[in-house]
């Protein structure tokens, strides 16, 4: 079947309405703007201005209209919509035996709305869906859930699940073929023989190199330690690092054999006025991500605007890869970033913990409203954290315990062992003038 990939839940909710519609999704898909009241009061009769209105919510929400069971909407939709114009929510059960008016309403919220069919909008569906494959790593659910949201966004009705599934299918696996040729092309005969290797098993081993690699330790000891690093190693060596030079006659000592690549500075030269328009395309956000792939590389070789891309690049990869390797300060600063970075990701992670941390929104703002209930909550951690840690250190230092500024600078307000993430939660009115909870010892028995 060409839509065996999706998931039940997709399958049963495409077109369909949840059993229940939330206050936001009311607000955003049913509450009548400034043209449809404007359109809904030519209609004579209460029962017609009702359906009207239905059916006008229905396509916002659902991409489809359902001229066979036009009032068939979730419960609290009716009372919503009938509210604002001021009629009897019993009047729908007329509108039911009306099915002429159902489709002549749906054809005039069409015309009036600006509503295309899908024909007209695959095209656009297709080159959407092709950026998402080479920018993203999405699997084909995400991709069909993508799709929906950007038809429902620009007002093209919504096809045959079959039909859906099959240009998600189409695209998924065309564009993943360009991209694949396009990075076989571009690899290195030397590292691809060294990742076609990886796949072999050894004489007298139970599996490949690569799935060695990919195994991590299952034992926190030294030994797992000192093998994770070799891992590490081996997988760094995989790969082509360089520093690229300027002076193909310039001697930089032990560094001469990582730098044998040149930068061809005449390249950037030839091409930085479209480099220039370029970046500030970019930056006002008047060229998309596709419409760059598509200038710097044609048929899977870079065009001349990418190799001068490339090589401008470089240069300041290596200086980068220069600092990295020579200053200390810079190593540490950068582990730090990394262990910064990771630490908030993981809290997040902890935070977001229900349906294994997927967004399972179906449109933007859901989305949206989901990533900002994680904020809010990760921030909220944070504050928490910060205002204990400073009082536990303000304390210590009462006590005479020399707690430096060196000390302070490695404490993080990301941690989470002390924070119970699950159950119900409660928001009552906080007590501001009762200040922090008294501080306890960390061997103390909870109250």
């Amino acid at each position: 079947m060409p839509h065996e990939f999706l998931s039940d839940e997709q399958i049963a909710r495409y077109t369909r309405f949840p059993d229940e519609v939330s206050v936001g999704d009311l607000e955003q898909f049913f509450r009548l703007d400034a043209k449809a009241h404007k359109a809904v009061a030519t209609k004579r009769s209460p029962a017609n201005k009702l359906g009207w209105a239905l059916q006008w919510g229905t396509v916002r929400m659902l991409g489809v209209f359902l001229p066979d069971n036009p009032t068939g909407v979730p419960e609290g939709v009716v009372p919503f919509v009938a509210d604002q114009l001021g009629v009897d929510p019993a009047c729908v059960g007329e509108y039911r035996r009306r099915e002429k008016a159902a489709y002549e309403h749906s054809w005039e919220i069409r015309d009036t709305f600006d509503y295309t069919d899908f024909s007209e909008g695959e095209e656009g569906l297709r080159e959407y869906l092709a950026a998402r494959v080479w920018a993203t790593e999405e699997g084909p659910r995400t991709l069909f859930d993508r799709a929906i949201v950007h038809l429902v966004n620009k007002k093209v009705l919504l096809p045959e699940m079959t039909v859906l599934s099959r240009v998600v299918t189409s695209v998924r696996r065309s564009e993943n073929a360009r991209l694949h040729a396009s990075l076989r092309q571009r690899t290195p005969d030397t590292v691809r023989s060294s990742m076609t290797g990886l796949l072999q098993v050894p004489d007298g081993a139970r599996f490949s190199e690569l799935k060695r690699l990919r195994t991590e330790p299952t034992r926190v000891s030294s030994q797992s330690m000192v093998e994770a690093l070799d891992r590490t190693s081996e997988i760094g060596g995989l790969g082509d690092t360089r520093l690229w030079r300027t002076n193909t006659r310039a001697s930089y000592g032990p560094l001469d054999s990582m730098s044998r690549h040149t930068i061809h500075l005449d390249k950037v030269r030839a091409h930085w006025e479209d480099m220039l328009r370029v970046a500030g395309s970019l930056t006002t956000g008047a060229v998309r991500a596709y419409d760059l792939v598509r200038m710097i590389s044609r048929d899977g070789r870079p065009t001349g605007l990418g190799d001068a891309f490339a090589h401008y690049g470089r240069i300041f990869k290596t200086l980068r890869l220069l600092q990295f390797l020579h200053d200390e300060s810079y190593r540490r600063m950068i582990t730090a970033q990394l262990n910064i970075s990771e630490g908030r990701h993981q809290l997040a992670r902890k935070i977001c913990f229900g349906n294994r941390g997927e967004l399972k929104q179906r449109y933007r703002e859901g989305l949206e409203d989901q990533l900002g209930a994680l904020g809010l909550a990760l921030n909220a951690i944070v504050w928490w954290n910060s205002l204990y840690i400073d009082a536990a250190v303000t304390q210590l230092r009462a006590d005479g315990f020399p707690a430096t500024e060196e000390m302070c600078a490695r404490l993080s307000p990301l941690g989470f062992d002390h924070i119970n993430f699950l159950g119900s939660y409660a928001f009552p009115q906080p007590d501001v003038d009762g200040g922090l909870r008294p501080l306890r010892a960390p061997d103390a028995a909870e109250e």
